[in-house]
């Protein structure tokens, strides 16, 4: 069970890092057309991230 667990955590990791690096993209790309919207999208996907990452070290 403890491989499990472990995976889990791996895969959980991977996701937040992926909507970190989604973040990122999301707020260089749309930045020029849409300043407001890509900021808020930022904002939203880094506290998703920063949830995520309390999870995954805490647990």
């Amino acid at each position: 069970m403890k491989n499990l667990t472990f995976i889990h955590k791996l895969l959980l990791g991977i996701f937040a890092l992926f909507l970190l690096f989604s973040a990122c993209v999301i707020l260089i790309a749309t930045f020029t057309t849409s300043p407001l919207l890509s900021f808020t999208v930022f904002v939203v996907l880094i506290y998703i991230v920063y949830y995520l990452g309390l999870r995954y070290f805490l647990d």
